[in-house]
C-alpha cells in the first residue's frame, strides 16, 4: 500500500471530535462499515502531533476503505491528495475569539435574563465531577431518547473542560464540554440543558465560557457541526449531498436540525463547510451504515413510536 506524505499540504486543524491531550501515543477509534471498511469516528492525539501528520498516519495505517466525517476544507484538501473524495454533508459554526458577538440587543438581553438566575462555573476534570455529570444528564432534554455515537465525545473526559450553570439554589440547569481541536481551536462536545430551564441559560453559558476562552491563545471555539445544511444552490439535484439534504428535511420531525441551527445561529458565527471524505470513495452503502451506526435510525423510530402514541391518544379522548 502506497505510503503518504504528512507535508503534501499544511493542514490546521483536525476533523471534528478529534482531540487533542495528554496521552503519549494516539488513539483512533473506528466502526466496521462494510467490506473492510472503518469509519474513523472518534481519535485522541498528543499535544505535539501536527495535523498533517495525524491525518497521513490515518491515511497509511487503516487500509484503502476509510469513511472520516467532519472535515473542513483544508482537510478534504489534503485527502483528496491521499486517495479519498469528499461529501458535503453540513456547517460548521465557529466563533473567531478576537471578535465581539453580542452587540445584539436581542442576544444581550437572553444573555441577561439567563444571568438572573445564577453563575457558570468550570469544573475540573474528576472522577467524582465526571459521575456528577452523568446524573445531571438524566435530568435534560432528550435523556430519553436514543444516544447518537460516535460523532462526538459523550463523556466527561481528562484534557477536555466542562462548564456548568449553576442556579442560586445550587441547581445544574446547563452544561457545555469544550475539547481541544488543534493548537488554535477549541470545539465543542457535550451540550446539555435541563429539561425546563430558564429562558437565556444556554445563551448566559455560552457567553461566559467566550469570555473565559477570549483570554487563552487559542483563536476560534467551534460550537459544532449542523448536518444537512447548507445552499442548495451549490449542488447538482441528482448530487449525493443534495440526496442528503433532504434526507435530512424528511426525518426533522426526529432530528431537528433547523432548530439546531437556529440556536446557533443566533450569535452570528462564521458557517464552514463540512465533509465526509472517504477512499476511494463514498458509496451509498457507507452512508447508510453511518446512518445506522450513528444511532441515528433508532431517533427516527423512537420519535415515530411517540407521534403515533400521541395521534392514538388524541383520538381516543375525542370519541
Amino acid at each position: 500500500m502506497k505510503n503518504y506524505s504528512p507535508k503534501s499540504l499544511n493542514v490546521k486543524n483536525i476533523p471534528l471530535s478529534w482531540i487533542k491531550d495528554k496521552r503519549p501515543i494516539p488513539k483512533i477509534k473506528y466502526v466496521k462499515l462494510y467490506n473492510n471498511a472503518k469509519w474513523l469516528s472518534l481519535a485522541n492525539f498528543p499535544f505535539n502531533y501536527e495535523s498533517s501528520s495525524i491525518l497521513a498516519d490515518a491515511a497509511n495505517n487503516y487500509g484503502n476503505k476509510i469513511i472520516i466525517r467532519g472535515c473542513d476544507l483544508e482537510i478534504t484538501d489534503f485527502l483528496e491528495k491521499q486517495g479519498f473524495t469528499r461529501l458535503h454533508t453540513g456547517m460548521e459554526a465557529v466563533l473567531e475569539l478576537d471578535k465581539d458577538y453580542f452587540k445584539k440587543k436581542s442576544l444581550k438581553e437572553l444573555v441577561k435574563r439567563g444571568f438572573k438566575h445564577g453563575k457558570v462555573i468550570e469544573l475540573e476534570y474528576s472522577r467524582d465531577n465526571a459521575e456528577e455529570i452523568e446524573q445531571f444528564k438524566k435530568c435534560t432534554t432528550h435523556y430519553s431518547e436514543p444516544r447518537l455515537k460516535h460523532l462526538y465525545v459523550l463523556n466527561f473526559i481528562p484534557c477536555t473542560k466542562m462548564f456548568v450553570f449553576k442556579s442560586h439554589s445550587g441547581e445544574w440547569l446547563g452544561a457545555i464540554q469544550v475539547s481541544i481541536n488543534s493548537e488554535t481551536k477549541l470545539q465543542t462536545e457535550l451540550l446539555l440543558r435541563r429539561t425546563h430551564a430558564p429562558v437565556g441559560i444556554m445563551e448566559a453559558l455560552i457567553y461566559s465560557i467566550f469570555i473565559t476562552l477570549c483570554k487563552t491563545d487559542y483563536k476560534e471555539w467551534s460550537l459544532g457541526e449542523v448536518p444537512f445544511v447548507f445552499n442548495e444552490k451549490k449542488f447538482n439535484f441528482l448530487s449525493k449531498a443534495y440526496l442528503i439534504n433532504k434526507i435530512g428535511q424528511a426525518f426533522k420531525f426526529a432530528y431537528n436540525y433547523k432548530g439546531l441551527y437556529n440556536f446557533k445561529n443566533k450569535f452570528n458565527p462564521r458557517w464552514d463547510d463540512v465533509y465526509i471524505c472517504g477512499r476511494p470513495k463514498i458509496a451509498y452503502t457507507y452512508l447508510f451504515l453511518l446512518f445506522a451506526k450513528s444511532n441515528l435510525y433508532k431517533l427516527i423510530f423512537y420519535r415515530s413510536k411517540k407521534i403515533l402514541e400521541n395521534v392514538f391518544t388524541f383520538k381516543i379522548f375525542s370519541l
